[in-house]
């Protein structure tokens, strides 16, 4: 894996050479290449918190997702206060769940 990211570096996103198992408790590992800058941001980051490097990156991480959330769960609300501006509570209702109704399982996730 390590030779082939130093063969394709900067022919391909991180994310496809990226890999994942599971540990011993279950927990998914991810196994991703950052590249030397972004490793020297994150040891200055675990050093100026007292932390170790793997741990400062799940801190960042998880805050980006938890920032990531609120500002989709903002969007939607914002979408929703909108159409009920416009329409009545039933009709919004009545066509999201039509919509859900005619949707494939796979694209409800997004």
């Amino acid at each position: 894996m390590h030779r082939m990211r130093r063969r394709l570096d900067g022919q391909l996103p991180v994310d496809v050479l990226a890999t994942h198992y599971p540990d011993r408790r279950g927990h998914l590992l991810l196994n991703v290449d950052l590249g030397r800058t972004a490793t020297k941001a994150v040891r200055r980051a675990a050093a100026a918190n007292g932390q170790r490097p793997r741990d400062s990156l799940c801190q960042l991480l998880t805050q980006d997702i938890e920032r990531r959330q609120r500002q989709r769960h903002r969007r939607l609300a914002a979408h929703i206060e909108s159409l009920l501006h416009q329409h009545t509570p039933e009709a919004v209702l009545s066509y999201a769940a039509d919509l859900l109704r005619r949707r494939p399982p796979s694209a409800a996730a997004h």
